[in-house]
């Protein structure tokens, strides 16, 4: 796995900046799904500007660490860094109730913009990466399947095109399909390069196979979906003249996208945030660690000196 080459004390950093900016995006996602799917009301602006500011604070905390890093992981850190932070503004400057809390932002990114940009960062982050990544293949599997939707959706498509798209989505599938050795085989070799305790390290072995076996669950489910959305799209070659009934099961696959896409949301959520929250931990110990020791080392230089005066 490609990190086995990445020095432990430089990979628990990258891990712990990943899991804020990955809590970011997700974060970001959540407010603009409320958005979309609630009614305006306190509560909900409520909840949409505290999604808003720990986005903002989880950013902010990978700025501040990045100084920390260095090679291939800080390369990596600043491209995902740069990405979120655009994605992050662009979505939330959508939502009315954020215009005046954030400021009102002009050229506003549409939903195509925002796919462009993010397709270019996926090929970007997988160029820099020296070796597969199991999480960085479930990214691609995410994307390719809004991709495929996105041009179906376009409409009057012809049959190699239709193919092309068949083609991806049985690629997709393969992908959210490992095995149950892939994925804890993956963990195992995570949590044990994170320089952790024995103790912490069991335990985000074993939390992280739960989250990302969940995380490919909702992902495979999204896919099976999606097929189904894709082959009434293919049928009906355009929303505006498919028929009543068609529109009514296209309106519930779109139902149960959504409910999908908010278990996406909290899985990846999450797993984020347990990842985040053990990383923090080991490190703040292991820093009052060297502090104490280096407070130890510091009175005994002292006493050393002080001992040579009374000798004199």
């Amino acid at each position: 796995m490609w990190f086995k080459s990445v020095e432990k004390d430089q990979f628990a950093i990258f891990a712990q900046q990943k899991a804020h900016l990955n809590a970011a995006y997700w974060m970001t996602t959540k407010a603009l799904l409320c958005h979309e799917n609630t009614d305006e009301n306190n509560d909900l602006a409520w909840i949409i500007r505290n999604l808003d500011m720990q986005s903002r604070i989880k950013i902010e905390s990978v700025k501040t660490r990045l100084e920390r890093q260095e090679g291939l992981t800080k390369d990596l850190t600043t491209l995902e860094l740069n990405y979120v932070h655009w994605y992050c503004n662009a979505t939330l400057s959508k939502i009315d109730s954020l215009k005046s809390f954030r400021g009102i932002v002009n050229n506003i990114p549409s939903d195509s913009e925002i796919l462009i940009k993010e397709s270019q960062f996926i090929r970007d982050y997988s160029d820099k990466m020296p070796g597969d990544d199991l999480e960085s293949e479930w990214d691609r599997g995410i994307y390719l399947i809004y991709q495929c939707i996105s041009i179906a959706e376009k409409g009057n498509l012809k049959s190699r095109q239709w193919a092309d798209i068949k083609k991806r989505i049985t690629a997709v599938a393969k992908i959210m399909r490992p095995d149950f050795k892939e994925i804890k085989d993956y963990c195992e070799a995570y949590a044990g390069h994170l320089g952790l305790e024995l103790k912490a390290e069991l335990a985000v072995s074993n939390q992280l196979f739960v989250d990302i076996s969940k995380q490919f669950s909702v992902g495979s489910k999204l896919v099976s979906l999606s097929k189904c959305l894709l082959k009434l799209m293919e049928i009906t070659d355009s929303w505006q003249n498919s028929s009543e009934q068609a529109e009514t099961f296209a309106q519930k696959i779109c139902t149960k996208l959504e409910y999908c896409h908010f278990h996406m949301i909290e899985a990846n959520l999450a797993k984020s945030e347990n990842i985040a929250e053990v990383i923090d931990e080991a490190l703040e110990r292991t820093r009052i660690a060297e502090a104490k020791a280096l407070h130890k080392i510091n009175r005994a230089a002292g006493s050393k000196i002080l001992r040579s005066y009374i000798d004199v």
